[in-house]
């Protein structure tokens, strides 16, 4: 049966733990390396490499831009008013403005067909 100790107890130093050694920051990142600005992963190349690595890297951007703006065009062809949402949303809230003066209208016409009616018993 091992005693109790009372007073300071002097722990044994336990070994460091394993330290993963990574070679490269991307790994750290909590997105798997992807970020805005890759101008550091671009540094990890030198000469012909790097220069490739930029060019491969703006290739995709184009390869994304050339589909985006393709699905655009054909959007456009299908219906010419596929994005006029300023135009639709602005006729919306002018017909929606409309139908509520011509409530409040109603609703003075009331309250003066109520307030005469109730002159006229008194």
């Amino acid at each position: 049966m091992a005693q109790k100790g009372f007073g300071l107890i002097v722990r044994k130093k336990a070994a460091p733990p394993a330290r993963n050694v990574l070679k490269s920051k991307g790994a750290l990142s909590a997105f798997g390396g992807d970020s805005d600005s890759d101008d550091d992963a671009g540094e990890q190349y030198v000469g012909r490499a790097g220069v490739n690595y930029q060019m491969g890297k703006e290739a995709a951007k184009n390869k994304g831009a050339v589909k985006t703006q393709e699905a655009w065009r054909k959007a456009v062809e299908e219906d010419a008013t596929v994005y006029q949402y300023d135009e639709i949303y602005d006729d919306m809230q002018t017909t929606r403005l409309q139908i509520g003066a011509e409530a409040s209208k109603q609703k003075k016409k009331a309250a003066e067909q109520v307030s005469r009616a109730d002159a006229a018993n008194c």
